[in-house]
């Protein structure tokens, strides 16, 4: 494995230590089990909470739901927090996106106990904005390895034409005049390199083998459309437009299916079998 892709893989998996299930999360407000039922529901009510952590012993050990909130204490009231809905506050944010993309909320988990909850309201958070971006960076750094690797000494150019290689050499020279230039593969649109690794041999081959899902985009017209989907995406987070609610499950089958391809661009090369 080259240096180059060993580092892009360990820098993959940082990045997804980093921003965790934790970011997105509200602590979650709790109640002793033996607070008045209408007193707690009354609170909940002017602060529009949905659910409130209920304490025994000063241990949180379950919720209450406003709308189950009558008579009586708020312990009387308290559920048990079913395994499925406490998620570890390190867990991925991909498995929260899931998640609370479906309407549920999530409990979070620290020191075995629910602390945070976060709702489909959180999805509008930076911290998951900047996963999307971030993971999107991540594919355009694999698909720069792959431009390189597979074209060597720029021979990408006589793959594109006239027009694409123009539009690079203008970016290039902006770069040298702030000196910030790399190479002119760096240049290149996420277009440019998405069409480039059509005409790498084996290319949806190697993609596919390296792939532990039926998702990947194994052929030119589900590429192109895969391609389009993530650029609409970057294009959304980098003019910091609201996602509508209406779109996040498909925003999530995307994120899923580019952390797919991510991790087989990752696994596999253009000069090699692997």
């Amino acid at each position: 494995m080259s240096p180059i892709r060993s580092k892009q893989r360990d820098l993959h998996r940082m990045f997804n230590q980093i921003l965790t299930i934790r970011e997105l999360a509200e602590p979650l407000v709790s109640f002793d089990h033996d607070k008045p039922a209408a007193e707690v529901r009354n609170f909940m009510e002017a602060r529009d909470f949905d659910l409130v952590g209920v304490r025994v012993d000063g241990v949180t050990r379950g919720i209450a739901r406003r709308d189950r909130l009558s008579e009586g204490k708020v312990g009387d009231h308290m559920e048990p927090v079913a395994g499925d809905a406490l998620r570890h506050e390190t867990e991925p944010l991909l498995d929260a996106l899931e998640t609370l993309s479906a309407g549920d909320c999530i409990l979070v988990a620290s020191m075995g106990h629910p602390a945070g909850i976060a709702t489909r309201g959180d999805l509008q958070k930076a911290p998951l904005r900047m996963w999307l971006f971030g993971l999107i960076s991540l594919f355009e750094m694999q698909l720069l390895r792959w431009v390189r690797e597979g074209f060597p000494g720029d021979s990408w150019q006589a793959a594109l034409n006239q027009a694409r290689i123009s539009k690079a050499l203008a970016v290039f020279e902006d770069r040298k005049g702030a000196n910030e230039a790399t190479d002119l593969a760096d240049c290149l649109q996420i277009s440019d390199k998405a069409a480039l690794m059509k005409k790498i041999p084996r290319f949806f081959e190697r993609l596919g083998e390296a792939s532990d899902s039926s998702e990947t985009p194994t052929s030119a017209t589900k590429w192109n459309r895969f391609i389009r989907d993530v650029t609409n995406l970057r294009n959304q987070l980098a003019h910091s437009n609201v996602i509508a609610s209406s779109a996040w499950p498909d925003v999530v089958q995307l994120a899923r299916r580019l952390e797919d391809v991510l991790k087989a661009l990752e696994s596999a090369s253009p000069d090699s079998g692997e």
